[in-house]
């Protein structure tokens, strides 16, 4: 009866121990960040193809370009 108490024990330190460990892994990556940066250069790159491109249809008739306000 005492052996199996001792293998119980063992048992339950064994798993404390690993849930412990999980627990802190689990914590200090929670701690992570990650910084993602747009690169703005290229953003504004293609708002200007954008704008060139609205303003070649305009040109050609094919979109309305309205003056702000109106």
């Amino acid at each position: 009866m005492e052996n199996r108490l001792k293998t119980v024990r063992r048992l339950a330190q064994s798993v404390t121990r690993s849930l412990l460990g999980l627990a802190m892994v689990a914590l200090l990556s929670a701690c992570v960040t990650v910084n993602i940066y747009f690169p703005a250069a290229a953003a504004q790159k293609l708002a200007d193809q954008v704008v060139e491109q609205v303003y070649r249809a305009a040109e050609k008739g094919k979109v309305e370009v309205h003056e702000k306000g109106t």
